[in-house]
């Protein structure tokens, strides 16, 4: 009888695994530095964790009142004032492997080099993260619990923030999840409106998958698709909104106390360190990143549509 792969399984292997890894599907798509997030600073040397925001009724905020006789005195007008704290927080991760398994890795997934690439694209994501759940706070809402995203809630969301009188400086930014995505462009592509498309190239133009976190231009509104918007129990949020709707403030380390064992990545952003445990032979890879991130003024409109 012919020896087989089958009878020999005292010297074979039922399977072997490759020298290289895939990666596991999430969404690795961070948002850009946007002209539309407020950026409150750093806590370093700021005797205080938490960055406090103000708010002013400037530039037009208070209008000035007609007076009826040529010499009446007007009364002072108050400044109108608010403000956004901002609490820095630690965001860590932490991964632990052995010496044997180190060993007998052939794709080397438990590396140094590897890990510290795997902690500046986990900042930011969690970054990304917190963006869409501040995004989802705003207390203008739009949408239909357990309703498809459309053209027209897309359209309502925006036309809010011209009635809201949030200011197109720099922009506004956009963010769907990737369940709003699909059934926008669906509903673009298929809907009543695509005779509109002639006349909007945009509209068109929107409905392209371009495979990253920035999926297009329309309606003066810079579109990003995260799937880390936050979800209910059946829906999806996510949110439009323009500068001073969301502010976000980091803490940043100056330098390192053990130079062999940690290092600075991302102009201090992000802190990468290795401590070993002797006795158990393992080695531990800790990263260390400070993020806040709020609501500051309402100057955005939360998106909800359904996540099915």
């Amino acid at each position: 009888m012919a020896d087989t792969t089958t009878s020999m399984t005292d010297v074979l292997q039922g399977e072997t695994v490759t020298g290289d890894f895939l990666l596991l599907l999430a969404d690795r798509e961070a948002l850009p530095n946007h002209p539309a997030l407020h950026y409150g600073g750093s806590v370093d040397a700021q005797n205080s964790a938490t960055k406090r925001v103000p708010h002013i009724g400037l530039m037009g905020y208070d209008l000035p009142a007609a007076q009826g006789t040529e010499d009446n005195a007007q009364a002072a007008t108050g400044f109108t004032d608010g403000s956004t704290d901002v609490s820095v927080v630690r965001q860590t991760k932490v991964y632990d492997s052995t010496d044997l398994f180190r060993m007998v890795n052939a794709a080397r997934m438990g590396g140094p080099m590897l890990l510290a690439q795997d902690a500046m694209a986990s900042y930011a994501m969690r970054l990304t993260q917190l963006i869409a759940i501040a995004g989802a706070s705003f207390t203008t809402s739009v949408g239909t619990t357990n309703v498809d995203m459309t053209v027209a809630t897309a359209l309502t969301a925006v036309g809010g923030l011209r009635v809201a009188n949030v200011a197109a400086t720099g922009g506004y930014m956009g963010l769907l999840h990737g369940y709003h995505w699909r059934d926008l462009i669906v509903d673009a592509g298929t809907g009543t409106i695509v005779g509109v498309q002639e006349r909007n190239p945009g509209l068109a133009s929107m409905s392209v998958l371009k495979g990253g976190a920035f999926s297009g231009t329309w309606l003066g509104v810079d579109w990003f698709v995260s799937n880390y918007c936050p979800a209910n129990t059946t829906d999806f949020e996510g949110s439009v909104f323009g500068l001073g709707g969301i502010t976000w403030c980091d803490g940043r380390h100056g330098s390192v106390d053990l130079t062999a064992d940690q290092v600075l990545l991302g102009e201090g952003r992000v802190l990468f360190e290795r401590e070993r445990t002797a006795n158990s032979a393992t080695t531990e890879y800790a990263s260390h990143c400070y993020l806040g991130v709020s609501k500051a003024l309402e100057a955005g409109i939360s998106i909800l549509a359904d996540g099915a």
